[in-house]
């Protein structure tokens, strides 16, 4: 048995994630195994040349990758989609601040709804509640920071509007698994 992995956020406008929005499958067995393993090894083979055309080529490459979760959409995530659009006022204030600490009536008033029933409908089309859904932005902003910038994890956590690094490291592990400074080591380690 084989089985390969890539991690990756899909931003679109500084919004949410766009593989989310769209309710794709997470989980898909390809058709081609064999044409996969070839776009893995390709990628692989792309990430480690110093090409000065390697993020236009490995950028292709992962979207060859990604054509099977695309296939995984129904015609029912458009209504979906269209339900998700109403928050688009709170996910982009979320975004712009994310090391705020919004309260719930706050994030309620960008849609001008009640705040108990903001959280319960923003828990339905969102898949979290508000609270959840902003430290996972925070935890997928801290780990392109941990990952692309050489800023001190206490800098990071303060950045982010993390009260300490304890609560930081703490908020990151049960999110992703890993503490920071593991999550900061596996760059460093080389692809096989």
């Amino acid at each position: 048995m084989r089985k390969d992995y890539v991690h990756f956020t899909s931003d679109v406008l500084g919004r949410t994630d766009w593989l989310d929005r769209l309710g794709c499958s997470f989980d898909v067995t390809p058709e081609d195994p064999k044409h996969i393993q070839d776009l893995f090894t390709r990628l692989i083979r792309v990430f480690n040349s110093d090409s000065p055309g390697r993020m236009l080529e490995s950028d292709g490459l992962l979207r060859q990758l990604l054509v099977p979760f695309f296939r995984t959409i129904s015609a029912g995530q458009q209504d979906v989609e269209q339900r998700r659009e109403r928050f688009d006022p709170v996910l982009s204030h979320i975004e712009e601040h994310l090391s705020a600490r919004p309260t719930l009536a706050e994030l309620a008033e960008h849609v001008h709804l009640q705040p108990t029933y903001f959280s319960n409908l923003f828990r339905e089309v969102m898949g979290s509640p508000p609270m959840q859904y902003i430290s996972r932005r925070r935890v997928e902003r801290a780990q392109a920071m941990l990952w692309y910038e050489s800023t001190p994890i206490k800098h990071v956590a303060r950045q982010l509007g993390f009260s300490d690094v304890f609560h930081f490291t703490r908020v990151f592990k049960q999110i992703t698994g890993l503490s920071p400074g593991a999550f900061r080591k596996q760059k460093r380690r080389p692809l096989p």
